[in-house]
């Protein structure tokens, strides 16, 4: 049998919201961010939303806010995030199509911009194979409030996946990826399964355009 590899977004893919936003209101709710933070990362994702801030940008000033912070205090508090809120955001659509291609022997990854304190124990919960996402950098277990590499977004997730196809022995011809916005629009044109999940509006009209596959989760 051939191997393959299928990669998953995580926000509004495999979960029915966006990671980011309810890190936000669980780490209010629980004490972990200050009601200023919190007003203030509102108001980022508000701009954010307007086109005015880009991804990039958000991720990096909320590294920044992580200098000095250990690395096990956001690994062990992200492991409650994700039992208490994330757990529970997961589409049963996403689960049945993770486990056809692992009972097919396809390789399973989540391929996202999120933070691998997010994506780790979604993975593991999951029992997929691997995770390519965003990296912050850590310095003697201590987080410096820098990103390490390239943000895993837009054109880098198509570096990344390029990167670990050729690593691993996998083409792109025989790849799925499985995402919902067109920021995915680079590794869904190169993937021979491009599949879009439950599309924002100019996904949808490049879909029906491309003749790609959609599935409503």
């Amino acid at each position: 049998m051939k191997r393959y590899v299928a990669f998953f977004d995580l926000d509004k893919t495999i979960i029915d919201s966006t990671s980011g936003k309810l890190f936000i209101t669980y780490s209010h709710n629980t004490g972990y961010l200050s009601h200023s933070d919190f007003i203030l990362s509102n108001f980022m994702v508000f701009l954010y939303g307007r086109g005015i801030l880009t991804t990039e940008y958000v991720i990096k000033k909320w590294a920044k806010k992580y200098k000095g912070v250990t690395q096990k205090k956001v690994t062990d508090f992200s492991k409650i995030f994700f039992n208490d809120c994330i757990k529970n955001h997961i589409r049963k659509k996403a689960i049945e199509e993770i486990a056809l291609h692992k009972k097919d022997h396809g390789k399973t990854v989540v391929l996202s911009a999120a933070l691998p304190y997010i994506c780790n124990p979604l993975c593991e919960y999951l029992e997929m194979d691997d995770v390519i996402c965003t990296n912050l950098e850590v310095k003697d277990c201590v987080f410096t409030g820098r990103l390490l590499g390239s943000y895993c977004y837009g054109e880098e997730k198509l570096n990344r996946v390029e990167a670990y196809c050729n690593d691993d022995g996998f083409t792109l011809d025989d790849a799925f990826y499985y995402a919902d916005s067109t920021a995915d629009v680079p590794v869904l044109e190169r993937v021979g399964n491009p599949i879009c999940i439950t599309p924002d509006k100019r996904l949808r009209n490049l879909s029906i355009k491309r003749g790609w596959k959609i599935s409503n989760w």
